[in-house]
């Protein structure tokens, strides 16, 4: 590990600290009790909204550090693991506990992993757009809970189902995020978590679709036809005899599965003066 230098001791390092030892301090408010909680959770509160400020901050004004991209990941671990831990003893619920479990092992395993990562190769693993997403979703989620418990409690809906609706979903995302880590690469040679390889197959599929076939008909004494996929359709109307016409439009997309028709008459008359 290196050496903490002069050029580390940046704004947003100095809050990234200061928010963690703010999540250390509330869990340790929650575990004395004493009519601490309020100030407990207002210190969570605090210390996610810090967590978009550091970051703006580092990007606005040039400070990114090699020691804040290490430190702001572990910070929001330890700030994620006190908000669910503290939320899993309140609710005592199991199916709450197995969520909780279930997303502080996923946190565990990639900081271990990148950990091992950067002790082998000397490589930071850097957060995926997938993985900053997650950390937005579990802190509005976590947060969410945390201010109607303990700020405004009674405030929060009853309905455990909605509760329950909104941890499943935060633990998907959780999951799946994590998954980029460890499973092969794509054939672009990029690692993409499972929702990123099904926005890709969508993506691909869509591509590939054909262009919608036109059919278009001039009927009155004798009919003509052709087909094109181009957006205008252009047909020379001096072969065509005076009298009266109608155009015939058909737009077919087999793979949509949809087919629209429709009709315009027209006439042709002759030319009578130059």
């Amino acid at each position: 590990m290196r050496k903490i230098e002069r050029r580390d001791l940046t704004v947003p390092n100095v809050l990234t600290v200061l928010r963690m030892l703010m999540a250390l301090a509330a869990a340790v408010l929650l575990i004395s009790g004493n009519g601490r909680r309020v100030l407990a959770a207002a210190l969570l509160l605090i210390a996610m909204l810090l967590d978009y400020f550091d970051g703006w901050y580092a990007r606005k004004f040039h400070q990114t550090t090699s020691l804040g991209a290490h430190l702001d990941p572990f910070a929001d671990k330890v700030m994620i693991a006190v908000i669910f831990i503290t939320l899993m003893l309140e609710f005592r619920s199991h199916w709450f506990s197995l969520f909780v479990c279930v997303i502080l092992a996923r946190e565990l395993v990639i900081t271990i992993f990148r950990w091992r990562v950067h002790e082998k190769s000397g490589t930071l693993v850097p957060a995926s757009l997938l993985g900053k997403v997650k950390t937005v979703v579990q802190c509005i989620v976590g947060g969410a809970m945390i201010l109607y418990i303990y700020i405004y409690p009674g405030a929060m809906p009853e309905s455990r189902q909605l509760i329950f609706i909104a941890m499943l979903l935060t633990t998907i995302i959780t999951v799946d995020s994590g998954l980029r880590y460890v499973l092969p690469r794509c054939s672009d040679g990029k690692k993409r978590s499972v929702m990123e390889r099904l926005i890709q197959g969508g993506m691909i599929w869509t591509s590939m679709r054909p262009e919608p076939r036109i059919y278009i008909s001039s009927s009155i004494e004798q009919s003509t036809s052709e087909s094109s996929t181009s957006d205008y359709i252009m047909f020379d109307a001096a072969s065509l005899e005076p009298g009266r016409y109608k155009l015939i439009l058909e737009i077919e997309d087999m793979v949509a599965g949809f087919r629209v028709s429709g009709e315009k008459s027209f006439s042709i008359i002759p030319r009578t003066g130059s």
